[in-house]
């Protein structure tokens, strides 16, 4: 339907090109020259970035002078909800 519609010769001249092409084909290799130059640009834009993240990763210090420590978390018992209260009242006293 799109291209019954839009099959009127037109002039285009582009970087020393001219030529005459149905209205339809026009408007379609613009729209895919400007996708296939989008995509060209985030690509580029991508690449950057991850070879930035490779160079300087984005890994926390934590304060130890050294990247990648671990933390040694300590196991924590299972309480029931009256020992929870209990211990809570102790602290309040």
């Amino acid at each position: 339907m799109f291209i019954a519609q839009n099959s009127q010769p037109v002039q285009v001249s582009f970087l020393g090109w001219h030529g005459r092409f149905p209205r339809a084909v026009a408007l379609l290799a613009s729209a895919a020259s400007a996708g296939v130059t989008a995509a060209g640009i985030g690509s580029a834009r991508i690449v950057r970035l991850r070879r930035a993240a490779v160079i300087e990763p984005m890994t926390p210090d934590l304060g130890h002078g050294r990247v990648n420590d671990t933390v040694e978390i300590p196991a924590v018992e299972a309480m029931s909800v009256g020992e929870v209260n209990q211990n809570v009242a102790r602290l309040a006293e």
